[in-house]
């Protein structure tokens, strides 16, 4: 009896044991969904990080780590619609550009180009590279890099950049929560049942991911807000610049004598008269006006004011292909300046905000 006893109950724990085991497999093994979850965080992290990667950390090394200059905001467009932020101007944007000197006392510019996108509004300054409106001719202080100066932010914003941070990078905070619960997860399943084909698969999912978005990276880095600027190097009276592949453009500088004025200047200026030459190097014809070329002092305030000469003033005209257009611009500036910068647009004003060429101009 005994033994019938023994041998049943050896079957019975035989038994169960079997059916654990049988069962085991079946409710440890990683399900489909876990699999999915863990790749559509992985995802979530990957591409809400972009957006800190392209703006906020290179506004934030900049804001760190870039020269302090002041500059002076000038409105080039009206974009015709309105920010709510913008109330200085009533909500208008505007296409815009910053002027500053650089600490080789260059005359730099930062533009936003054709860019009408309002943007982060975090400093009592207009951000800079960025098309929110403020006061047409308003001083502001800003950092920028000496490689790339057209690459600038308002000084003061690196707070701002951490504040809009905190916010973007909540996506991929979550994300990364998620990825790394779910991950632990998946891992201790493949280890209790010893099956590993859910975690390679993981594993590919999250290649399949982040290959396309690292090709992506690669091939549009964060932007460093160049594109829309012209040359980094201001040039001299005498040298032949090609400006946008459009025209050939020398500037030669010198003080006329008073025998080329009808007009004498007011009292404690005189006239500064450039002779300008621009070539057009397209195939088709290019139309030229005056107000391409913009007269600035050191304080960077444009000198508009022209001279009255006895010889005719570079004025508009259609420049066919290969031809040339010479003449004569003269402004009245202050006798006591010595150094002024020329800048011109290489496409008619307000046509398109592309960088503008600078000369620096010695008054002799």
């Amino acid at each position: 009896m005994r033994e019938e006893g023994s041998t049943e109950v050896e079957r019975k724990v035989q038994a169960t044991t079997e059916g654990e085991g049988k069962a085991q497999p079946s409710q440890g093994k990683p399900s489909v969904v876990l699999l999915l979850l863990l790749v559509l965080c992985f995802f979530g992290l990957v591409v809400g990080s972009l957006p800190f990667i392209w703006l906020i950390v290179p506004g934030m090394y900049i804001s760190l780590t870039g020269q302090v200059a002041h500059g002076v905001y000038y409105q080039i467009k009206d974009c015709h619609f309105t920010d709510d932020n913008a109330s200085d101007t009533n909500g208008e944007v505007f296409e815009s550009t910053v002027l500053y000197r650089d600490t080789q006392g260059q005359l730099q510019e930062t533009t936003t180009g054709n860019d009408c996108t309002s943007f982060f509004d975090i400093g009592p300054d207009p951000i800079v590279n960025g098309a929110r409106a403020s006061t047409n001719g308003k001083p502001v202080t800003i950092r920028y890099l000496p490689g790339l100066p057209g690459t600038t932010v308002a000084d003061g914003s690196f707070w701002g950049f951490v504040l809009w941070g905190g916010i973007i990078l909540q996506v991929p905070l979550y994300s990364l929560g998620g990825f790394l619960y779910l991950a632990h997860k998946l891992i201790r399943r493949c280890q209790r049942t010893e099956q590993y084909t859910r975690l390679r698969q993981a594993v590919l999912g999250c290649l399949v991911v982040l290959v396309p978005l690292a090709l992506l990276l690669w091939q549009f880095p964060p932007p460093i807000n160049q594109a829309h600027n012209g040359p980094t190097q201001n040039f001299r009276p005498g040298q032949t610049v090609d400006a946008e592949q459009r025209w050939a453009v020398t500037i030669q500088g010198a003080l006329p004598g008073q025998a080329l004025l009808t007009r004498s200047p007011d009292a404690g200026n005189l006239c500064l008269e450039l002779k300008i030459t621009l070539s057009n190097l397209t195939r088709q014809p290019l139309a030229f006006a005056p107000e391409q070329f913009t007269l600035y002092d050191v304080q960077i305030t444009p000198r508009s004011v022209p001279c009255a000469l006895d010889v005719s003033p570079l004025a508009s005209a259609t420049v066919a292909p290969g031809a040339t257009l010479e003449g004569v611009s003269a402004f009245e500036v202050p006798a006591s300046a010595r150094q002024f910068y020329l800048a011109f647009r290489p496409n008619p004003q307000g046509e398109e905000n592309v960088g503008r060429y600078f000369w620096t101009i010695h008054a002799t």
